[in-house]
């Protein structure tokens, strides 16, 4: 269009207002203007053919994917289908859980408070049997106490005099061994340290 306007300034620049017989230049701008109007149309229609060709072959393309598309609608509906009955029935059994295990968890509830109240009272009492058990033990302590320094004072002589006699025979004894006749080959076969002794 802008090739036509500017084909038309350039014909009316030649045109001269004297010679307004000179018909010749108006039919050449006519023809121009019809040339170029047979060219837009001629470019509109191989545009048009090209557009229906690329819708064609879109066409086409929708119909292939479409092909392959609703089989698998067709399957996800199926399984909707198939799933939905067992999702209620799972969703009923998880309402019916969650009501029982509000009611154990309300059972429970309880069961520790009277678990904490009977501990707490345990405790008390315990507490006072503690103090109770503290009080003979501190008793019984200071008591054996007594009783082991008087026990001491009334054993010690004699277990040092026996501790003496006890020496005493040890001693008599090796002394003994020592000068009896069964003493010397027991001394010749003493092995002299091994090779593991330190």
């Amino acid at each position: 269009m802008a090739s036509a306007n500017a084909l038309m300034m350039f014909v009316w620049q030649q045109y001269d207002p004297e010679a307004h017989h000179d018909v010749h230049l108006i039919m050449y701008a006519l023809v121009a203007m019809a040339i170029v109007m047979c060219l837009l149309m001629l470019g509109l229609l191989v545009a048009g053919i090209f557009g229906f060709v690329q819708i064609k072959k879109l066409i086409g393309v929708l119909e292939e994917t479409r092909a392959k598309i609703e089989p698998v609608f067709e399957k996800g509906v199926e399984f909707f289908d198939d799933v939905s009955p067992k999702v209620r029935s799972i969703t009923t059994n998880v309402d019916q859980m969650c009501y029982t295990a509000r009611e154990k968890a309300d059972e429970v509830a309880e069961t520790v408070s009277q678990v904490n109240r009977t501990v707490a009272d345990i405790n008390n009492r315990t507490r006072v049997q503690v103090a109770r058990v503290d009080g003979m033990v501190t008793e019984a302590l200071v008591t054996t106490q007594e009783i082991s320094q008087t026990v001491q004072r009334s054993v010690r002589g004699p277990v040092q005099q026996i501790a003496g006699i006890v020496a005493g025979l040890k001693t008599g004894l090796e002394t003994l061994i020592a000068r009896s006749p069964f003493a010397a080959p027991l001394r010749k076969k003493q092995p002299g340290p091994g090779p593991y002794d330190l």
